[in-house]
């Protein structure tokens, strides 16, 4: 790709962004968007900042080998914590919260009929992940269960966009008591740069550029703080002008009676980098937003050394 994206340092207002104490990561599926949450997971934590990973994957981020229990903080590392977030288990954790009686939740909330009915309400899953999330980012939660960073590895675009659209919703239609009091506190932390960054991912593709774009215009039109974008799975350049073989001698080559076996890997990488550089400049111009890029990380598994070099990319560009 080009000096922009990849072997450059990250900005240090950038990097700074990072490490505020509510960053959330959205983005397409498959665009890579749980492994940056885990990087900047252990980003924070490296940094001696307590930081929660907020997710609804069952797979253990940090231990590959193992399952998250759903609704439970389990410690990871020195200053990390995992998350897996459950609707469930965040309502009830709020209702007992509000009622202060567990005989009355037991009551209420234990019938599986009146359950089903909660389900069905639309948004308040999302609503129930969100408040929980942010709840342990908030300056009025006591200290105990405060962290310093919380990254919240949203759902999928559409779905992730919604949940950070509730607050301001909910602040807007319901009238006066805790709810709307809450639901304004959110909205307060989403939409302040200083304590909230909103993070897209995107694989270089037409259909999931396209789709980052008007997340990021969505994004922007709702106030959120969107420092940077960050482009997953780039190719870098394997072909250079004076490079024995270079990109136009592979594409001479094709034309010959019998093309030698690389010129047909060089070609296609070659078409690759161009279609992806397409893509970039589309993305650029698209959310007027800085880029950094990710390349094809060659590490078996979501492990730690994977991570390492996702973590090392974002922040330095060049592998560690």
């Amino acid at each position: 790709m080009d000096a922009a994206t990849l072997g450059t340092p990250l900005a240090p207002h950038l990097a700074d962004a990072l490490c505020r104490p509510f960053v959330a990561v959205v983005g397409k599926g498959g665009s890579g968007r749980t492994l940056l949450a885990a990087a900047l997971a252990q980003h924070n934590a490296r940094r001696q900042r307590r930081t929660l990973l907020c997710t609804q994957s069952a797979r253990h981020p940090f231990r590959i080998e193992q399952t998250l229990p759903p609704g439970r903080i389990e410690d990871c590392e020195p200053h990390l914590s995992v998350l897996r977030s459950s609707p469930r288990h965040a309502r009830d954790e709020y209702v007992l919260q509000v009622l202060k009686s567990p005989k009355l939740y037991r009551l209420f909330f234990t019938n599986r009929h009146i359950n089903h009915f909660f389900d069905a309400i639309p948004g308040l899953a999302e609503w129930a992940i969100l408040g929980k999330a942010t709840w342990h980012a908030l300056p009025s939660t006591p200290k105990e269960e405060r962290y310093d960073t919380v990254i919240l590895d949203a759902p999928a675009t559409g779905h992730g966009l919604d949940m950070l659209k509730l607050s301001d919703v909910i602040a807007t239609t319901t009238p006066r008591g805790r709810i709307r009091t809450e639901a304004l506190e959110r909205t307060a932390l989403l939409r302040d740069p200083q304590r909230c960054a909103i993070i897209p991912t995107a694989l270089l593709e037409t259909l999931a550029v396209n789709e980052t774009v008007e997340l990021v215009t969505e994004l922007k039109a709702h106030q959120f703080p969107t420092p940077l974008v960050v482009a997953n799975r780039v190719l870098d350049v394997l072909f250079h002008a004076g490079d024995t073989p270079c990109s136009d001698e592979a594409l001479a080559h094709l034309t010959a009676p019998q093309p030698p076996p690389w010129a047909h890997a060089a070609a296609l990488q070659y078409k690759r980098h161009q279609e992806q550089r397409a893509q970039l400049d589309k993305l650029r111009a698209g959310t007027q937003l800085p880029i950094r890029a990710l390349p094809i990380i060659d590490v078996a598994g979501c492990t730690e050394s994977r991570l390492d070099a996702a973590q090392h990319f974002l922040l330095h560009g060049t592998p560690s």
